[in-house]
């Protein structure tokens, strides 16, 4: 079988399935939206605890930063904010 026939085969079977096309486009734009809509909602409740963490940093805390990996960052490459 050439691209050429692969080609005419899948329209034709998009063509006589209409719906199932539709469902799948359907199915895919559902799922990119739920996982914008967690990462969305994982962002916010890391912002609403860190900010006012924050505000408290610089008479109750001392922060350090640490790589995922578990390791300690260096002072030289931590930014002041």
């Amino acid at each position: 079988m050439n691209i050429g026939q692969a080609v005419i085969e899948a329209l034709e079977s998009l063509l006589a399935n209409k719906l199932r096309p539709g469902l799948t486009i359907l199915g895919i734009v559902i799922g990119v939206a739920a996982v914008i809509a967690m990462l969305a909602v994982g962002t916010g409740a890391q912002n609403s605890i860190s900010i006012p963490l924050m505000v408290l940093a610089p008479t109750y805390c001392l922060w350090r930063q640490v790589a995922s990996n578990g390791r300690k960052i260096p002072r030289s490459s931590v930014s002041n904010r």
